[in-house]
Parts: C-alpha cells; structure tokens; sequence
C-alpha cells in the first residue's frame, strides 16, 4: 500500500537525520535538564525525570534519544488513529492497521522547527496521544461484532423454525422433532429443572452414545415418538436434570453476544479508560496546566458518551493519581514535597511578573500573527482548502482521474515548500493550519451530501460483519431487503463527542508554554486527522476507504512538505542538515552528532578552553548570555536552580533575581559566570548578582573567551572565574542574613 511504504520512508529519514544539528538555545535547555533533573528544585516540569533514564541507558547518546523520542511519538499516533478507526469507524483490522500506519505520519508536524531533543513538548504532545488513544478505546464497539464462527456452525445444525421462534419443527409423521431453543434452555435453566411436556425429549440429541446405551434408546432421535410430560416427569433420569443445566448454561453462551469479539472489546474498553489516565499523568509532568485543562475537556466528554460506561471515569483518576503518587515519592520522597516544587515554582513566575505580559489576546497570538503572518498563511490556507473541497468532490463521484490531478497538485506543494521558506522557520503555520484546512475541505465537501445515502449495487448486496450499523447497532436487515450503505453523519453521538474533543486537543498542547497558540498549536495537528477520521462523512466500502486512503496521503504530502522545509531551514543552525557532515561531541567522552563545521569548532573550543583553564566537569556556572545554554553544557558546567534563563523579556530580571536568591551560598560562591558583552538580545542586569553579595567584575577572572556563530551572527562568550571563593560565600551569607531581617 503506498501510503504505508510513504511512512516507512518517513520513520526511516526521521531516525537519520535525528543525528544531525543542535540548536544552541532550547536544546541545550533540554540537555541540562536531562541530564540532572534533580539540579533544579522549583521547576514546573518534571521531563527530566522520566527522560534521563532513557538518556543513561544510551549511554549519554543524543541521537539514540532523539530516534528513541522520534518512535515513541509514532506509535502513540499509531494507537490512535488504530483505535480510530478500529473502533469508532468499525472498519476491517487489516484496513484499520494499514491506515493507521499511514496517518501515524502526521505527527511530522511536531517537528517542522526541527528540535528533535525530547523536551516537555514532546511529553506533553506523546500524553495527549496516549489519551486521545484511551478515548476512542473506551467507546468500546460501535459497530455491530462479526459473527462468532462457533455460534454460526451451531446456528446451521438448527432447523428454520427453530431459529426463528425456538418451537419444535413437526415431523412429515405427525411427531415432534427435537430442536434446540435459546428461550427453553433459558426458562428451564432459570426453573432448575426441565419442562418436558413443553418441548421433545433432548436427552438422544445430546447425550453422549455411552449414555444412548445405558438407558437403552434405540435409533436416530427423529425416528422415535415425541415423549409425553407425563412420562418425562416421572422419570427423573430420563430428563437428566443435571445434564440439562450444564447443557442449557454452554448453549447460552454460546448463542449469547458475548463471544470472544464482545469479550476483547470489554478489555479493550476498559484498557482505554486506563490509558486516559496514564495520558494524564504524562501531560501532568510536561505540563500541569495542560493536565488541568485536558482532565475537564474529559469530564465534558464523558457526558454525552454515558451509554458506553463512563462509570469507568474514576478507573482513569484513580491510575492517574496512583502514577502522580509514586512519581511524588520517587522524586522528593513525599507529596507535600512534590506539591512544595510546583508552588515556588508558580511563586517565582507570579513574582517576576512573568504572568502579566501574557494575556488572552496575547495568548492566542492574534495581535501580531495576522500582521506578520498574515497573507501568505491565509492565502495558503484558502487553497489548501479549496483543494480538499475538490478532491472530495471528485473522490465521491469516482472522478479517479481528478484525484489523481489533486494528488499531483499536494506532490508539487511538497516540492515547492522546500525551495520556499514562511518567514524564518515557521513551518508549522503552512503544515499544520494547511492540514486542517486540507481536512475541513474535505469533510465539508462529503457532508455536503456528495455522498449517495444508498450505495451500488456491488457494494450492498451484502452487510459486512464490521458495516457500521449507525442508528440501531442491534439491527438487522430484513429478509429481501438490499441493506443501503451506512453514511457517517448519522454516526452515534459519542463518536461525534470524541471527533469534537480531538479539535480541541491541539490547543491543549500549546497551554501553559507561554507561547501564542497560533504558533504552537499546529505542531499538534495530528489530532486535526484524528479528528477528520472519526468524523468524516464517507460511504462505507471499498470507495469509502479510497477516499479515506486518499484523504490519508494527502495529509502525509502536506506533513512531509513541513518536514523538509525544517530540514532544509532548521530552526536557529547555520544550514541545511544534508551539508552537516562535521562529527563532533556535544561534551567531551560523549557519542558524536553531525554539525555544521562552524558548530563543531566553537564545541571543540569550548571543550578545549574548559579544560586548560581548570574547569572540571560538575563546575556550578551561572548562565548570563540568556541565549546559548548549549555552550554551558559543552564546558562540563552544571547550572542550578534553573537550567536556562532567556533574557530580553520584561520578566527576565525578575526571573533571575528569585532564582538567585534561592541558590544556596555554597554553590554561589564557587560558581563560574558566562558572561557576553555583545549579546544578541537584552542583556540580564548585573543587580540581582550584587544583591546575593557577589560582585561583578571585580570579583572574576577572565578564564576563556570564544566567539561563536550562533543564529548567523558573532557572539563573544566569556568563562569567568571567581577570584576568592571564600570571601564571595561570606559575602554571600551576609546579604542573606540582611534579606533575612528585612522580612
């Protein structure tokens, strides 16, 4: 199948490039926090901590992580768009499988600022697939369940009349003939005892030949004479009570919907509320607002979706506060502790005024994106959609030849987007957004009514076992009627509910970052396809899942075109990943990345320069630049209180004084400073540094300096040393003790 081979090639150059660049501010950031989460006391995410194992056993290998976050991510969106359309569409498990494995493409919109570091972004976006996963899965089987092939070959041995009414068939001589009955193995089971009189004796019928013997019934059950009430009562072995039981509680099961299919699905569903959970508490370690919001959009799910269990509901809570428990005991040995972390951590943002520059408008990115952005994503937006309004127009009406045109069409944008660049880098903008403009062409297309309610002949002459049966799961078409093909806008409301929850996931990913959401909700547009799939109005059958293959491949076109455009543009890196062909070490004695040759100098220079001027590894250093923690990581430095501070914001100061203020004298005194006098934004104040008893410059050496060419541009970095340590700490406790009385 193309598009799964179009997957393969996509997981296959996403694990290789994975080791390829690094950008020097984020991801130095991600590596720091990685590699000594327990550094940082008063943090608001706890990536780190689930992370850095993966980190250890890879032996400190950027790559290996990378892959390793790169793959997890895929099969997150595997499980999901599985469950999709597994689940709520009903369709066959080889289809099911074969799409889902070409949508697991989407989540390339993740990448497309190409920051393959795994981060609290990528928990955060891998938590929400995982629940989004565990919602589809609790709906349980929409979809009337294929027939159980036991019950079909029991079915067969039964005559007609018996199936229909459960009466006994008369034979051509007047004599009753033993038939088996649902409602009379029910009633007799319920009654403890057989009612003979009011059905054939069934003991030749069942009985095995030893016990034919035993009570001496000659011949085949329909050559002897129906047995009276009368005789069968006053015969008690005859009737077998206890054979009856057991006979009645098998066939019960087995003519029962509760066969094998209906028993996975219970499990299933259940497992689904279980992963609701677990996505949770993932979200709850990347980012607790997200968590907090995701856990109310669930509850509004839940309402509309009461006929398939959410008395579950609390299975979910209780595994996520069973996870959130140990994570509270595992990492600061208590929940008090644990909550202690998060609460000066709000308490430092709240008092750097961090909080006050990002209002809703703000937050939603509209006062400067329509500006900046504005014409060239729109323009692209109303083609992208207008595209899928004809692809869907065409596909519907087995305009083959059309679809093949459009198919074309999104080959050429790929083509066109790696030579074309949207404004430094956001490529998310032209991938994400024109994803779901792509898909809402498409759906409002089909839901238009370009779908014929009745399909052809060819197609309906037969229900399939997995057929959606829409408005009444328990129905069966009646005996001479041509069923007419099930069309999704009658889907059942929680199917409606789910696809409308998955709209909202995307923007769920981008709370609590502190960046607009206009620019951090399409590196999640992978629930925009969830979404489209589950709720797409196409005819079921071999063309509905052509439109839905096609609907599939041009997500993935589109997906790519993001991709190789980061490729081509990566965020904040000197050039395209293909002309990295530098194999140097981020810190010395570790496994290597390919970089661009200016990259791979300035590391080893800073690695070189650390150790000549008497830098061990482990040496506390305070990052000043705002700009490059990647550089701090390359010199074996370890940052505390924070892993990287951004300077240039109005909050900046503000952020460093509170967390200076809680780095402990011992570790300030002996601390490094990484100092720019040409910085590329604002500069941090020296203040909050004298504050804390340190003074700046008097009290460094000049140790190193490099310059680097970070973003294209020169930045001269300067590794400071403290002159006397020892009085820097009593400098240090002095201030601490003024602060102290102040309060």
């Amino acid at each position: 199948m193309p598009p799964v081979a179009l997957s393969a090639v996509f997981l296959a150059l996403l694990a290789y490039f994975c080791g390829a660049g690094i950008d020097f501010s984020d991801e130095g950031y991600y590596l720091f926090y990685i590699t000594n989460p327990r550094d940082y006391a008063y943090a608001s995410t706890l990536f780190g901590y689930l992370y850095a194992p993966f980190f250890r056993l890879f032996g400190e290998d950027m790559a290996l992580l990378r892959a390793f976050s790169a793959l997890t991510l895929a099969a997150s969106a595997f499980l999901l768009f599985a469950a999709v359309f597994r689940v709520i569409r009903g369709l066959p498990l080889k289809a099911s499988l074969a799409l889902a494995t070409a949508a697991s493409a989407s989540c390339a919109s993740f990448y497309t600022l190409w920051i393959p570091t795994p981060s609290y972004n990528s928990l955060n976006l891998l938590g929400l697939a995982v629940t989004a996963s565990g919602m589809a899965l609790s709906l349980g089987r929409l979809t009337a369940p294929p027939p159980d092939p036991e019950e079909e070959r029991f079915r067969k041995k039964l005559p007609e009349t018996a199936r229909a009414s459960g009466e006994p068939e008369q034979e051509p001589g007047g004599g009753a003939k033993p038939a088996l009955s649902l409602a009379a193995l029910n009633v007799q089971d319920q009654q403890g005892k057989p009612d003979c009189g009011a059905r054939p004796d069934r003991r030749a019928a069942q009985r095995p030949r030893d016990s034919e013997k035993r009570s001496g019934s000659p011949g085949p059950p329909s050559s002897r004479p129906a047995a009276t009430a009368r005789e069968n009562q006053a015969s008690p072995d005859d009737c077998n009570l206890p054979e009856a039981s057991t006979t009645a509680r098998r066939f019960r099961k087995t003519l029962t919907p509760r066969s094998f299919s209906e028993t996975w699905t219970a499990r299933a569903s259940m497992a689904g509320w279980l992963l609701i959970g677990i996505g949770g508490w993932a979200c709850f370690m990347a980012k607790p607002p997200t968590a907090a919001s995701l856990a109310a959009l669930v509850l509004l799910w839940a309402i509309p979706a009461k006929g398939y269990r959410p008395g579950r509901l609390p299975l979910s809570a209780a595994s996520a506060l069973v996870l959130c428990l140990a994570s509270a005991v595992c990492i600061d040995g208590s929940p008090a502790a644990f909550a202690a972390r998060f609460s000066g951590a709000f308490a430092d943002a709240e008092s750097s005024g961090a909080f006050s520059e990002y209002g809703l408008f703000a937050a939603l990115g509209l006062e400067n994106a329509f500006r900046a952005y504005g014409p060239r994503a729109l323009a692209a937006g109303a083609a992208l959609f207008a595209l899928g309004a004809v692809f869907g127009r065409a596909a519907t009406t087995e305009g083959q030849g059309l679809c093949r045109i459009i198919l074309a069409a999104c080959a050429g944008l790929f083509v066109l987007t790696l030579a074309c660049d949207l404004d430094g880098g956001r490529h998310s903008l032209l991938q994400g957004w024109g994803v779901a403009a792509l898909l809402a062409g498409v759906w409002l297309s089909l839901a238009r009514g370009a779908v014929a309610p009745a399909a052809a002949a060819g197609e309906a002459g037969a229900v399939s076992a997995d057929a959606p049966l829409r408005d009444n799961p328990g129905s069966a078409p009646e005996a001479g009627q041509i069923p007419k093909a099930s069309v999704s806008p009658q889907s059942p409301r929680p199917a409606r509910a789910t696809a409308a929850a998955f709209v909202f996931l995307p923007f769920l990913y981008g709370f609590g970052s502190n960046n607009p959401l206009i620019y951090t909700a399409p590196a999640a547009s992978l629930f925009f396809v969830a979404a489209f799939a589950a709720s797409a109005p196409f005819r079921e059958g071999p063309s509905g899942l052509r439109i839905l293959a096609g609907a599939v491949i041009l997500c993935q076109l589109l997906s790519f075109s993001g991709l190789a455009a980061s490729w081509a543009r990566p965020y904040r890196q000197p050039g395209p990943l293909w002309n990295m062909t530098a194999k140097a070490p981020i810190r010395e004695g570790r496994p290597e990345l390919r970089l661009a040759p200016n990259q791979a100098r300035f590391l080893g220079a800073v690695r070189v320069l650390a150790a000549k001027s008497g830098m061990p590894p482990g040496t506390p250093l305070i990052d000043m630049t705002g700009r490059s923690p990647t550089a701090a990581y390359a010199s074996g430095g370890r940052t505390f209180v924070s892993p990287f501070l951004v300077a240039g914001y109005g909050w900046s100061d503000g952020a460093l004084r509170s967390l200076l203020r809680r780095l402990p004298c011992e570790i300030a005194s002996k601390a490094w400073l990484l100092w720019s006098d040409r910085p590329i934004v604002v500069p941090f104040s020296v203040a909050p540094l004298a504050e804390i008893g340190l003074s700046f410059p008097e009290g460094y050496n000049g140790a190193f300096l490099v310059t680097s060419g970070f973003a294209g541009t020169g930045q001269d970095l300067y590794f400071l040393k403290p002159k006397d340590p020892e009085a820097a700490y009593r400098a240090c406790r002095s201030a601490s003790e003024a602060r102290a009385a102040g309060q």
